[in-house]
């Protein structure tokens, strides 16, 4: 079960795997773990009612979270922020 959907990403996903892969092992690692990512990393804010939620990103296990850390695990998302 997704808990984050982003219609960018699924969109991208679809032209994903209708591509021609070598190794199939890869594609589905890839098509399981950009949507995963996103799920165990967006938290949405808790305000019930917000027309326009706000978004958290953890991309760390402590609350410094680097910053190299966090650029390397969004970087693949950027193109599908517009």
């Amino acid at each position: 079960h997704r808990t984050y959907s982003s219609p960018a990403l699924e969109r991208r996903l679809a032209e994903l795997a209708r591509r021609r892969w070598h190794d199939l092992e890869l594609r589905t690692l890839l098509l399981n773990c950009l949507p995963n990512t996103l799920d165990t990393t967006v938290w949405k804010s808790p305000e019930p009612g917000d027309e326009q939620p706000d978004a958290f990103i953890a991309t760390g296990d402590i609350p410094a979270m680097w910053l190299a850390d966090s650029t390397n695990q969004l970087t693949p998302y950027l193109r599908l922020a517009a």
